[in-house]
């Protein structure tokens, strides 16, 4: 053989055979490098011999290694890349991305929401929504493989079709043959269509028509919380996300969000961030604001690399969706919005990049949500 080294010093080996049967025959061996291996095997049975050669490739398992390093300098920084001793030079490479920007490692994510492949409500609206709140950003870093025009025809096709999933009360159906509404992703529609229509997308004015009413029922308690299967806990976060979603339509309910806000102790950390959006977007009060700023920092967990917030929706908060990433990147997104300034807002966006796996975050709220405070 070559390209390889057999551990016998012996290389013939005698086997008996019977007629018209086959036997195994093993050879310890070392490999001392990737390339090819050339064996000839030789087989004699006395005057008789036949023979052949065989290559097969030697390969060595590629294991990969990816790293995020993340800081924050005024002037210059350094960072040491050590080769491991035992790589094999010319087996090997490093590639090296450097971003002054998160979004750099975006694009898995935004590919991810664009190609899911279900299509209940919720879905068909976050693989919609970073084309809606950050299309300048997607061309720019160029997160998405699809073009301008491909992104307004993704948005605009699927903004038409979503429209098939409103239900007669004016909510929206998880699914366009739901026979009842699903409150919470009726308030994550209100929200798609709102933005939607303040970038520029045609926005079906009726459906909006017969949404708002709803939208008015659900934060009066009108809606018979009994038909659906919300804690109180979780009601409050949908009551809050309508009341943000009326404000983006131009239609704000300050009594009612004052009520909600002097009932805040009950509410998740989601909850009491969308409530803070409907303050901040409705114009309300400024020291409800900073109250809720200031109560939601105070819930920060914080490491000496990094910060989160662990919410506490309860086990009735899988029916909208709750997870830690996505309460921290809404908190983050939210905070930025209202132009609050903290040391450890850029805690938590490396947070919420190191949760990252396999260039995804794992539910398209999750992509969606930390895709918007991202950008």
């Amino acid at each position: 053989a070559e390209g390889i080294h057999f551990m016998d010093e012996n290389s013939t080996r005698q086997i008996s055979l019977s007629p018209g049967k086959s036997q195994e025959v093993l050879s310890a061996f070392r490999v001392e490098k990737p390339g090819m291996a050339k064996f000839e095997f030789r087989a004699r049975m006395g005057k008789e011999t036949d023979g052949l050669e065989i290559s097969i490739p030697l390969m060595l398992p590629r294991p990969t290694e990816t790293v995020a390093l993340h800081g924050e300098t005024d002037e210059s920084a350094e960072e040491k890349i050590r080769i491991p001793e035992d790589a094999y030079p010319e087996e090997s490479r490093i590639d090296f991305v450097a971003s002054a920007s998160a979004l750099s490692g975006l694009k898995g994510s935004v590919d991810f929401l664009t190609d899911y492949p279900y299509l209940c409500l919720e879905q068909r609206l976050s693989s919609i929504l970073p084309y809606i709140v950050a299309k300048d950003i997607l061309s720019e870093f160029k997160l998405s493989r699809l073009s301008r025009a491909e992104m307004k025809d993704h948005v605009q096709k699927n903004l038409e079709e979503i429209y098939e999933y409103q239900r007669g009360n004016g909510g929206f159906g998880l699914w366009p043959d739901s026979s009842h509404d699903s409150p919470f992703n009726s308030c994550y529609a209100a929200f798609a269509l709102a933005k939607a229509k303040e970038a520029g997308f045609a926005v079906d004015e009726q459906s909006v028509n017969r949404l708002i009413p709803y939208l008015k029922n659900m934060t009066r308690g009108r809606l018979d919380r009994n038909n659906f299967p919300y804690g109180q806990r979780t009601w409050k976060t949908i009551q809050a996300f309508a009341l943000y979603a009326l404000a983006l339509f131009n239609q704000p309910e300050p009594s009612y969000v004052e009520k909600l806000f002097v009932e805040r102790e009950a509410f998740s950390l989601f909850g009491k961030t969308l409530l803070l959006k409907a303050l901040n977007k409705g114009k309300g009060s400024i020291n409800a604001q900073n109250t809720l700023i200031q109560e939601l920092m105070n819930k920060a967990k914080v490491s000496p690399t990094a910060a989160h917030f662990e919410d506490d929706e309860g086990r009735e908060g899988r029916w909208i969706y709750s997870s830690n990433n996505r309460t921290s990147a809404l908190i983050l997104q939210s905070l930025l919005d209202v132009g609050a300034e903290n040391p450890l807002l850029s805690s938590v966006a490396r947070w919420l990049v190191d949760r990252r796996k396999a260039g995804t975050w794992a539910t398209t709220q999750d992509n969606f949500y930390v895709f918007y405070a991202l950008s």
